[in-house]
């Protein structure tokens, strides 16, 4: 599964692949998106055709780089922008449950006592190491939105900023135009949107 999260009047967008609906496709499968999947890019692209992106952070799965390209190639304003490759922004590995039935997920998560989606598998990625994933990301996003703004001249935010420092921080960004594409995957966001902060996002589902 490829997510796309449009900041601006944000949006979550779980866009299709051949093994999202049954497997844990963490990062270790960089599978394609299915047919289903590229119809829904081509959907999502028409609804954000008029949003004129001003930076476009991608996955460097090529399930979310699909996803950018649908988006991209059907926007009046960006068809053929350069996207930017960052792999903090890959999806959540599963170790051993990597392409694996999700119900065997289940099932190893029931029998240690937890939630599917707070368990870790052996050899997976906390969800403490996708979170600080996601602060560095934060770090990339703010220093790139603070220099679109004209801010290049202020620091950069700390990556682990608090509630307070990132409603100063995106203070510096009110009345700027910019808008910024980010597609990155479903646990992986689920993982980080609690933490994602700041007036410049409030997340809708669709």
């Amino acid at each position: 599964m490829a997510l796309a999260l449009f900041l601006g009047s944000a949006l979550y967008l779980k866009i299709q692949t051949r093994a999202s609906l049954y497997l844990c496709q963490g990062q270790e499968m960089d599978m394609p998106l299915s047919e289903t999947g590229v119809q829904q890019g081509e959907a999502v692209g028409k609804y954000l055709r008029d949003v004129k992106f001003s930076k476009v952070f991608v996955s460097n799965l090529q399930r979310a780089v699909q996803t950018a390209e649908l988006i991209l190639k059907n926007n009046t304003h960006c068809s053929g922008m350069e996207m930017v490759s960052e792999p903090l922004l890959r999806e959540r590995g599963f170790g051993v449950a990597e392409g694996r039935h999700k119900e065997d997920m289940k099932n190893m998560a029931n029998a240690a006592g937890q939630s599917c989606r707070d368990y870790t598998p052996p050899g997976g990625e906390t969800l403490d190491q996708v979170k600080l994933r996601f602060k560095n990301f934060r770090q990339v996003l703010f220093k790139e939105m603070l220099d679109m703004s004209g801010s290049s001249g202020q620091e950069t935010p700390s990556v682990a900023l608090s509630a307070e420092d990132a409603a100063m921080a995106s203070a510096d960004l009110q009345g700027a135009s910019a808008h910024v594409l980010v597609v990155s995957h479903g646990a992986y966001i689920r993982v980080t949107a609690p933490s994602v902060t700041g007036s410049f996002l409030r997340c809708a589902g669709l």
